[in-house]
């Protein structure tokens, strides 16, 4: 087995004992199985916000005299956000073939079709996952999409997202190597701003951000 990391990057990541993911992609993967089922339900809330719809079609009269029928521009609004729906569909269609996949080469039984017990049994078999060669090259950059575009489509146009700096986790098998990022929302957002890792499970809510902020500049300096 290889000591490299099979995920790409820009150089060479020791892969974790008897793995064949670096720690940072390994608990990124842990990170992102155990939030798609509650990043999947946030996003049904999401569903009914209108999208708008424009179509295109030929006007009410036929052509006069070799000329083109006029166009008419008209716009109406899904009930159904499609792109969201899409998404939510996406999500659950992975998480099933994963752990159908899964299942299948371990001889494991299914668990009840319930995406959050899905994902918690998905989510311990993340080191038979990170062991497999096909699994650990498909499985993580999948998940940590599908993470992405739930979080893309969560987060409001009035919410800034800000780069803070490496993640000083230390995880079981040493530190994180993920990156932190603020997100501030607007102050009519009723869900709350939060410093996260893009890696692994660490979140700070506003209210203890002073001390974060303290402690993490405390261990830069």
């Amino acid at each position: 087995m290889t000591d490299i990391c099979v995920q790409p990057h820009k150089d060479d990541h020791p892969a974790l004992p008897a793995l064949r993911l670096c720690a940072g992609c390994y608990y990124g993967l842990r990170g992102h199985i155990k939030a798609l089922p509650r990043l999947h339900a946030d996003l049904g809330g999401h569903l009914s916000a209108p999208a708008v719809v424009t179509t295109v079609s030929n006007g009410p009269r036929a052509a006069q005299d070799g000329d083109r029928d006029p166009l008419v521009i008209a716009e109406t609004r899904s009930p159904i956000n499609p792109a969201v729906a899409e998404l939510r569909d996406q999500i659950r269609h992975d998480l099933v073939w994963w752990t159908v996949y899964v299942a299948d080469q371990r001889g494991f039984k299914l668990p009840d079709n319930d995406l959050r017990q899905i994902g918690v049994w998905l989510w311990r078999q993340i080191d038979w996952i990170a062991a497999s060669l096909p699994a650990a090259e498909e499985c993580p950059p999948v998940m940590k999409a599908l993470a992405g575009r739930a979080r893309a489509i969560l987060q409001p146009s009035g919410a800034k997202r800000i780069k803070i700096g490496p993640c000083r986790e230390v995880l079981e098998d040493g530190p994180c190597g993920g990156t932190l990022y603020a997100t501030c929302r607007a102050e009519d957002d009723p869900r709350p701003s939060a410093i996260y890792c893009g890696e692994c499970d660490f979140e700070a809510g506003p209210e203890s951000w002073r001390r974060f902020g303290r402690d993490y500049l405390k261990e830069a300096g």
